[in-house]
């Protein structure tokens, strides 16, 4: 095939084309731009005071934010705030102070931010062939989960962000055998409408997920809980 012939046939569809993709991508972009700044400034949660992180993460802009930013932004705080005693002190305090409006918000911020990435876990879980590799999926997201529930509980968080299959769970490495913070599920204001398990945290989600990603999800929820189970069995989770 000749393709310069081809490229002179066809060239002013050819540049029509790449024109109106890379309008398309400049479009997009400006999209993308004009949503971040209509949000505001937002926080970094590594240098931010808390309280300037958790009044972003509780303001109704937030949900201008494309989902992939949410997440990111979502995980980033959840790392940084879960690394320390201090940091989960600080950060559950501010949430304790927030009003009511603002904490209902709150809510609702965070648990879209995590339904969309389980909708996402479930998408990539679907695409794995071997049960080792499905095991080991799962391990690496309870790992997360168990990361945000020790900002939640004010529980210590494990060194490891995965289970750890090969060792016994007294053998993990912690902060310390105390409770590192402020319990948030003790507070009947903060806790209500809010599981703290990974199978009630993953039950919530499928009730608020589109059809057409439900089967998927179910699937997905269903070998969490079953490997759940299994870990316990091992007294490792």
């Amino acid at each position: 095939m000749d393709w310069a012939n081809l490229f002179f046939k066809y060239r002013k569809a050819i540049i029509i084309a790449v024109i109106n993709i890379v309008g398309l991508i400049i479009i997009l972009g400006g999209v993308w731009l004009v949503k971040i700044a209509a949000v505001g400034p937002i926080p970094d949660p590594e240098t931010a005071p808390p309280q300037k992180v958790v009044q972003f993460l509780s303001d109704d802009k937030i949900s201008i934010l494309p989902s992939s930013t949410k997440r990111r932004y979502l995980r980033k705080t959840i790392q940084y705030y879960s690394s320390s005693p201090a940091r989960r002190r600080q950060f559950t305090q501010a949430i304790s102070k927030l009003p009511d409006y603002r904490l209902k918000q709150l809510k609702e911020n965070l648990f879209g931010a995590a339904k969309d990435q389980v909708v996402e876990y479930a998408k990539e879980y679907s695409q794995l062939e071997s049960y080792e590799q499905r095991c080991a999926y799962i391990d690496r997201r309870l790992g997360e989960l168990r990361s945000l529930e020790a900002v939640v509980k004010g529980k210590p968080h494990h060194s490891s962000d995965s289970i750890s299959i090969g060792a016994d769970k007294g053998k993990q490495r912690s902060t310390g055998g105390k409770s590192a913070g402020p319990d948030l599920t003790k507070d009947p204001r903060l806790a209500k409408g809010v599981p703290t398990s990974p199978g009630g945290i993953y039950k919530k989600f499928i009730e608020k997920t589109k059809p057409a990603d439900r089967a998927r999800l179910e699937t997905f929820v269903n070998d969490v809980q079953a490997r759940i189970q299994q870990l316990k069995k091992m007294k490792k989770f």
